[in-house]
């Protein structure tokens, strides 16, 4: 679902965020912070680090917020809307799951939404939404 960046970027200009690779939230003192010594980074450092980023804000998350057994294709989608949206996942789908009410819990994913980042302004969200559900509840990963 992600694309590599390797120059680290200004997620939003002017906020004072920057990422790198795939999503990699960077923070002061990592080397490949804009103002440090690398410029860019080779794919395969954006493969580790969001291999590292996935286990630790996905996979992680996931695994201590549901109680009940998921398909691998539940967990995927579920490790996907955590690493994305760690807080819409959390509050409005992990209770859904743990009900077992998975069709309810698909509708949720497919349009869940933040305030600070609406469909309207970002509408790959959007689709990222829908590409969550699909693999939640059809297994379908197109």
């Amino acid at each position: 679902m992600a694309s590599s960046r390797l120059p680290p970027y200004e997620t939003r200009k002017g906020n004072g965020d920057w990422t790198v690779g795939y999503g990699h939230k960077i923070k002061k003192g990592e080397p490949y912070y804009p103002y440090g010594n690398v410029r860019s980074i080779t794919e395969q450092q954006a493969n580790s680090l969001f291999d590292a980023d996935v286990k630790r804000e996905g996979e992680d998350k996931v695994n201590s917020w549901v109680n009940v057994s998921l398909t691998q294709l539940q967990f995927d989608a579920l490790v996907s809307m955590a690493f994305n949206a760690p807080g819409l996942c959390k509050s409005l789908v992990i209770p859904l799951v743990n009900q077992g009410k998975h069709i309810e819990a698909a509708a949720t994913i497919k349009t869940a939404q933040s305030s600070s980042a609406p469909f309207s302004v970002y509408p790959g969200l959007k689709k990222r939404r829908e590409k969550e559900a699909a693999i939640y509840l059809q297994g379908s990963y197109e």
